[in-house]
């Protein structure tokens, strides 16, 4: 695990809200450094991170040039619920004022509408967020799909502005094509 590992710069936080805070804006962001100095777990798990940061920075650029090409009604008709095939989730989109904090001793867990539960620890008087609660178990296959996934989602912003997509036709091929990309072994 790292703790402080001298490759990278892990300072914790003083609270739970306040990792959580960190976490979610340098999510958000995209940002690989800000989000390696709020979490711990071994070198795999944090090679899963970067690819899992990837994913998320494709979903941004899909989503900026979807808003470009086709306008935010465009991206809403995308994202929208009813009828979409598909739903791209953006951390930033996380309301952190609603958030729940519950903590006992050194372990805390924050739940957050629309997220799944966090858990954080407690080490040396900083918290953190482990990283092995986002990798379902099996690390290796988490970065796989996380590479997968975001070659997946790089293709089909491709196909952005070319004759005869809408946002609608590119909702309906990417959902079935993704489905398949999560499922790389």
């Amino acid at each position: 695990m790292f703790w402080g590992a001298c490759s990278r710069s892990q300072v914790g936080a003083a609270t739970p809200r306040a990792a959580m805070e960190w976490f979610t804006a340098a999510f958000a962001k995209g940002d690989l450094a800000a989000l390696e100095s709020i979490v711990h777990g071994s070198s795999e798990e944090f090679e899963a991170l970067a690819a899992m940061v990837e994913f998320l920075r494709a979903g941004d650029a899909f989503r900026d040039a979807m808003v470009k090409q086709y306008g935010a009604k465009g991206w809403t008709e995308f994202q929208d619920a009813a009828d979409a095939q598909l739903r791209l989730v953006t951390p930033g989109s996380f309301d952190l004022n609603k958030m729940k904090l519950e903590v006992t001793g050194h372990l805390a867990h924050a739940r957050i509408e629309g997220a799944s539960v966090t858990r954080l620890e407690r080490k040396d008087g900083r918290w953190w967020i482990p990283l092995d609660q986002f990798m379902g178990g099996n690390v290796a296959r988490a970065t796989r799909v996380f590479r997968a996934t975001t070659k997946c989602v790089r293709e089909f912003q491709l196909r952005i502005g070319t004759e005869g997509e809408t946002a609608d036709t590119i909702d309906a091929a990417m959902a079935p094509a993704l489905l398949l990309a999560s499922r790389t072994r």
